[in-house]
């Protein structure tokens, strides 16, 4: 009896999800451009950095899905730890939709990001370091329901190099639903 626990609880979750999956398409693929403030009390100034960002969503209800995103983005400025700093953030988050109309969709997200930095500054080896740490945020995608605009923001504190980190992360661009 045990052995068939597991198949008769996977099919019927299917059976179940089917109607959600009827609905409006809550799953996508998107990417766009992102651009990210780091901050530090042992930077004199916060550092500017820009890059791209693809992504993907699955919706489970109207309102839960979930989302993985990956950002790569370079020093805009080159000041504070050489000519070549950049960093690479992996995130999975928890995602809750609002659906007032069916062209304005706001949301709220919660979860976790994984940072990668990297300082490079010739002739010096590259100093690199990682951390994963919580992650919120939120954003807005308007437009149909099968291709739509966003703009998404999110906050992470980093540890790096044995300092904290404040990461704030702005992106714009479009999602393509199915």
């Amino acid at each position: 009896m045990r052995r068939m626990t597991l198949p008769v609880l996977v099919t019927l979750t299917l059976i179940l999800a089917v109607p959600a999956f009827g609905a409006e398409p809550k799953s996508g693929i998107g990417f766009g451009l992102t651009g990210g403030v780091v901050d530090s009390d042992s930077l004199s100034d916060s550092l500017s950095f820009s890059g791209f960002a693809l992504f993907g969503k699955i919706g489970f209800t109207d309102h839960w899905g979930l989302a993985v995103t990956y950002r790569d983005m370079k020093d805009d400025e080159n000041l504070a730890f050489g000519e070549d700093d950049s960093y690479k953030q992996t995130s999975v988050h928890a995602v809750y939709m609002w659906r007032p109309g069916k062209i304005v969709r706001p949301h709220v997200k919660f979860g976790i990001e994984r940072t990668e930095f990297e300082a490079k500054l010739p002739p010096f080896p590259t100093l690199s370091d990682d951390d994963v740490a919580g992650s919120v945020g939120g954003g807005l995608e308007v437009g149909t329901p099968k291709v739509a605009f966003f703009g998404d923001y999110d906050f992470t504190q980093a540890r790096l190099f044995d300092e904290d980190f404040d990461i704030g992360n702005l992106t714009l661009g479009i999602i393509f639903k199915f």
